[in-house]
């Protein structure tokens, strides 16, 4: 049976409402994607007790997140550099938190103005998902990402295919 992800928003809200942390799904990567809708809404204060069940790799991407909306790009590559290095560590292979975190890199790189390696990154990651889990939340954004990279590059019709 295929487990049907669960709002983000709707868990943030259970949370802010005094529900504790067993609300939080246990599915791969769900306690991630709370955390992250978390820090989206603003409510930072919900990040401490729900990091003990995060993974390594997913800690270091909640701490890339962090320090990307502080806008310090020399401490978002920092942890991003850590979070690659654990998911393809034999301990914590991730293939889905590897092709996240390219993503990532991807959007990353694009900000720093470095394109064509922004561009490198991003259709690995597309295509790392679409072999993986084809529709996942994180393969619809990387399509997304992908999109955003040829319209700034003003690549119109190339973003309207993706």
């Amino acid at each position: 049976m295929e487990m049907i992800p669960v709002d983000p928003r709707h868990i943030v809200s259970r949370l802010l409402s005094g529900h504790g942390v067993e609300t939080v799904p246990t599915g791969p990567h769900e306690a991630l994607i709370v955390v992250e809708q978390a820090i989206g809404e603003g409510h930072v204060h919900l990040v401490d007790p729900l990091l003990p069940l995060l993974n390594s790799v997913e800690r270091e991407i909640i701490r890339y997140r962090t320090s990307q909306l502080e806008n310090n790009a020399a401490e978002s590559q920092e942890y991003l550099a850590k979070a690659l290095a654990i998911s393809r560590s034999q301990e914590h292979r991730d293939h889905l938190l590897e092709a996240r975190i390219r993503m990532e890199w991807g959007v990353l790189r694009a900000s720093l103005g470095e394109f064509e390696q922004a561009g490198v990154d991003l259709k690995w990651s597309i295509e790392r998902f679409s072999a993986l889990s084809a529709g996942h939340r994180w393969h619809g954004l990387a399509l997304l990402n992908m999109a955003a990279w040829h319209r700034n590059r003003g690549e119109s019709g190339m973003a309207l295919a993706m």
